[in-house]
């Protein structure tokens, strides 16, 4: 039987666990020499300055709009403030929101600035996954 290469794309590390450490600078250098784009998870109580530093390096910054740690966990709306305030910068990595995206805030986290939207239970919760989905696209559009 045949095998197919899996590669991993992208690879974001939370800063709680990596950057407090001073472990984020040679992940980031190993990644890159790997072709791997590097990226940077937050939670709702990290403040933005912590990773500003390491803007320049990161090709996506990861929102939690949740605790993490159950599936279906409430929105945070304060974290839409962090996205707000991170558009309207001039970076070069992609913001991202994960968490607790329902379809009746899914408009505000597009309108936040944020560019990819991490969906779980909104879609697959339900009866009918791909009608979530388009639901869920036509509120952003």
């Amino acid at each position: 039987m045949a095998r197919t290469k899996k590669e991993i794309s992208e690879l974001a590390a939370r800063y709680d666990r990596m950057l407090r450490l001073n472990h984020y600078p040679v992940a980031v250098k190993m990644l890159k020499d790997m072709k791997v784009s590097p990226g940077i998870v937050i939670n709702p109580g990290t403040p933005v300055t912590a990773v500003e530093p390491f803007f320049p390096d990161i090709d996506m910054l990861l929102l939690m709009a949740v605790n993490p740690g159950f599936y279906g966990s409430p929105f945070i709306p304060e974290v839409l403030e962090k996205a707000r305030e991170i558009s309207k910068l001039d970076k070069k990595f992609i913001l991202s929101l994960d968490g607790g995206v329902k379809f009746d805030n899914v408009r505000a986290v597009s309108e936040a600035g944020v560019e990819q939207i991490d969906v779980g239970s909104a879609i697959f919760k339900g009866d009918d996954p791909a009608a979530n989905y388009r639901k869920l696209s036509e509120l952003i559009k």
